[in-house]
């Protein structure tokens, strides 16, 4: 996923929490996640120390029950999670 934002603008990340996990841990991983507008998991909650890293640069957000509901998220801190 590193490589793939060296190669083009990514406005945000939707992801599973293990993979953001895996870029947070990479060189240079967390200044391209604090290029996006957001970042948001599916399927659980990233883990603490990774998740605390992500929510300091950019906007984090878990999105829960999607597939059996309708769309519903819940943000880390009070910035406007802007998709566009």
């Amino acid at each position: 996923m590193g490589e793939i934002m060296t190669q083009m603008l990514i406005r945000g990340i939707f992801n599973s929490p293990t993979v953001l996990e895996a870029l947070v841990d990479k060189p240079k991983g967390l200044d391209q996640i604090a290029e996006t507008k957001f970042v948001m998991c599916g399927g659980g909650s990233s883990a603490v120390p990774a998740g605390d890293l992500v929510s300091e640069v950019t906007c984090l957000t878990s999105a829960i029950g999607s597939t059996k509901v309708h769309h519903s998220s819940t943000s880390s801190d009070d910035r406007k999670l802007d998709l566009l």
